[in-house]
Parts: structure tokens; sequence; C-alpha cells
């Protein structure tokens, strides 16, 4: 029987998704996978073995070097702004433009930085472990850092996997300013130069390396997060949602693993709380909003404020998952604290068989449960992926993205009206989706490609 090891990231959103290939595998093949203690039960709910990372492995290394350069970058940055605020870009001279390149720059050596974080101990730990289970083949998510070496250097084959869409360097390559100025959320890109965007490239390969040898840690590929580096590479999203540029390689295979049905069952009605369902079942004439930004997020409460304002007065009662909040000021006055309910970890599945628009960061998980569900996406973007896929989803029109380029785009009471005036096209689009790519029958066909063609 062939050996499979997989290697996870510590983040749920990265585990939830892998689950039906787990249980796929695990009935053919002898299946081994390595993760943190809190994802021991989900993953061997599996039916693969679970293998533990080391208590201290995903500890922060050279924390005080990084929190030195970060404060630099960070006090850089101000000056740039402070800058901009006085002078109200009422005269774009060399300086503005000079500044706004090296605020780029910055930013991308702050991810870096924050991205790094190579431990030898941990090297140590994945090729002892790779020694001893002598695995046929290794699947890695694409943050696992030490792997895929200890793969090639024991000629054995390595699958890297992407629980997010994959925004690879072949596709912002493919329309640098566009792509790149949306990526970084340049908004003023037209002050910058075509050679600036030609170059930028080759600019981030580098900051990465002095990143490298700053900290005398190993080379790491440019934002590993979204770019897909083995021969054979699994995607755990849908192609429509997905550019076609970044799937065309001459030495790179892309997989796609869809959605899994019954992932999609809502919550145990017995483990919903009372509270939930009066609050569901009360005020009935008003329409249900859930605000949600993810799971490691805390927003300022005026964001939620103002969404609990809008949302009120376009007739919505309003549901909040963060994981702490200042309930007190969110509240306009006193008769809508009966029309907000708050929690830090609260049934997503359940509330969204019985919301109406749903708004969040635009992660994947978040997107594919609002497909499932159809249920109108109202996206509020963090992180370089999020905005990507909110130009991809509004693209597609089954939602709306509040900034993109770091520039406004609808104000909340704007996207409200657009997402009520298109609800019924929305649903449609959702639901050909759904039709479309929420079955069961790819996984079959994804391990005899991978595994027993190969």
């Amino acid at each position: 029987m062939k050996k499979l090891l997989f290697f996870t990231a510590e983040f749920d959103s990265h585990i939830f998704p892998i689950i039906p290939l787990l249980k796929n595998l695990s009935n053919e093949y002898d299946v081994f996978c390595v993760g943190i203690r809190k994802h021991k039960e989900i993953i061997q709910s599996s039916g693969c073995r679970f293998v533990s990372y080391p208590k201290n492995y995903s500890e922060k290394t050279h924390l005080n070097q990084k929190n030195k350069i970060l404060e630099e970058i960070d006090t850089e940055n101000r000056i740039f702004f402070n800058s901009i605020k006085k002078n109200h870009l009422n005269k774009i001279d060399n300086s503005i433009i000079k500044g706004l390149e090296s605020y780029i720059h910055n930013t991308i050596r702050a991810d870096a930085l924050k991205i790094y974080n190579f431990k030898k101990s941990n090297y140590l730990f994945s090729e002892n472990l790779i020694d001893i289970i002598e695995p046929n083949l290794i699947f890695k998510d694409t943050l696992e850092n030490y792997s895929s070496s200890i793969a090639k250097e024991r000629n054995i084959k390595c699958i890297e996997y992407i629980t997010n869409n994959s925004y690879g360097f072949d596709y912002l390559n493919s329309s640098k300013r566009e792509l790149y100025s949306s990526f970084f959320n340049i908004g003023n890109d037209s002050l910058l130069s075509d050679s600036f965007f030609e170059s930028l490239f080759d600019e981030i390969k580098h900051i990465y390396e002095e990143v490298s040898y700053e900290l005398n840690i190993p080379k790491l590929f440019p934002y590993p997060t979204y770019n897909l580096k083995e021969k054979n590479n699994i995607i755990f999203s849908i192609p429509d949602l997905h550019s076609e540029i970044s799937l065309y390689s001459k030495h790179q295979n892309f997989y796609f693993v869809h959605p899994y049905a019954k992932d999609f069952q809502k919550e145990n009605n017995v483990n919903i709380s009372e509270d939930l369902k009066k609050f569901i079942n009360s005020n009935v004439h008003r329409k249900i909003a859930y605000i949600s930004t993810g799971s490691f997020v805390n927003l300022e409460s005026s964001f939620y404020s103002q969404w609990v304002k809008s949302l009120i007065k376009k007739n919505y009662k309003v549901i909040i998952s963060s994981l702490k909040i200042d309930t007190d000021s969110i509240f306009i006055d006193s008769r809508s604290s009966d029309l907000v309910f708050f929690g830090s970890y609260l049934p997503q599945k359940y509330i969204l068989e019985n919301a109406d628009v749903f708004i969040n960061a635009g992660g994947a998980n978040s997107i594919f449960e609002s497909i499932y569900f159809g249920v109108p996406i109202i996206i509020t973007p963090i992180s370089p992926e999020q905005v990507m896929n909110g130009i991809t989803l509004e693209k597609y029109g089954v939602a709306r993205t509040l900034t993109i380029k770091g520039i406004t785009q609808y104000t909340n009471d704007e996207a409200l009206q657009q997402i009520e005036d298109n609800q019924i096209l929305i649903k449609e689009r959702m639901a050909y989706l759904k039709k479309l790519y929420w079955n069961d029958n790819n996984l079959k066909q994804l391990i005899f490609e991978l595994i027993e063609k190969n």
C-alpha cells in the first residue's frame, strides 16, 4: 500500500477544505497528516494517521530583528503620508513619486519579513519524519516551508496545494499595471511609470533575497501563499472563479478540488443557541445581514457601527461574528439593540441559510459558503488575496467589493442598493455555480491522475 504524507498549515481555513480529500485517500492508501494539536480531532476524523508538529513549531523567529526593521518601515511610510497630506497632491513632484515607489517597496519588504519563519529544528523534524515514514508521495500546503526541499533531496514526488485562488506571478505579470496596482492597493498608480511596473517582479525577487540575507535563512520564493511551485499542484477552488492565465504553464499541472457538498450541510440544530434562534425568528419583517471578517481579524468598532447604521436604515437586522468588539459603541440608539446579535464563534452555515446578504473580507471559505446558500456578498477586503477575490467575484456578478486599489468603489448604502437591485441575477449565477461544481465526483479522477497515473 502506498504511503502518503501531508504537511498542513496552522490555520483552520487551510484545514477544512482538505478533509474530503484526506477521507477519500484514506480509503485507498496509508495516509499520514502532520498538523498542530488543535486540528488533531478533525484530521483523525478523515481516517488518516495524525502526526503532531512540535510544540513550538509555529513560534515566530527573529522577532527582535524583524520588529526593528518593521518599525523603521512604519516610520518611513508615516513620513511619506504626512507629506502627501500637507501637499494635498496639488503639486506632483519627483519626491512624491519616489515616495510612492519607496512605500510599495516597503510594503513588499514588510510582507517578506512577516512570512519568513525558518527554524532549523522544524527542518530537522520534517526531515526525520520523512525518513521514518518513507512516503511515496508528499503533499504540502503553500505556507509550509520545509518538505519540498527535503523531498527533492530524497527524490520523492511532492504535490503542493493551495486553499484559495492562486494569484501567482504568471497572472500578475499578464497585465502588470492593472493587476499589481490592485494586488498592492495602489490607488494612484497613474503617478508611476510603465517602467516601474515592468521591473516590479524583479524588484520583488530582489527584496525577498535581501530579507533572506538579513535574517541569514534560506531563500523563499516571493509571496508563497499565492504561488504554486511544484510540477503537480492542487487548487481547492472552482475554475470559473480563477484566471486561465495563472493556470497556463508548460512545466506545471494544476488540478482543482471542487467544494464538497456534504461539508456545506448546516450545523446540528441542537448545538445552536436558543438566543440566536430567537433573534432570527423575531422581527420577521426585516431581512437578515450577516457580518464576519474572519477568525483572526478584529476591525475597529466604527466599521461595525457604520454598517449597523446603514443596514437598520435599509430594514435589516444584523448578526455580527467577531472575536472582540465594543458592543456599546455599535448601537445607534437604544432601539437598535434588539436588532443586532453578537457572537465570537457563530454557526455560519445556519446563519447563511437564513441570511439575505453576507458582508465579509473575501476569504475563500466564506465565498464558497455564500455561493452554496445563495447569499449575495459584499466584500470588504483586507489582504491582497481578498482584493483579487473581490475583483473576480465582481466581474462574475455575484458580489460587490467596497475597495479596489485602495479606492472606495461603493459606499455601504450604494453596495446594499446594488445587491438588492441585482438580487435575482446574483442568485441565478450562484445557483449555476452550485449545480456545476458542488458535487463529489472529481476526487476519484483527481486521485487517479495524481497517484495512480504517475
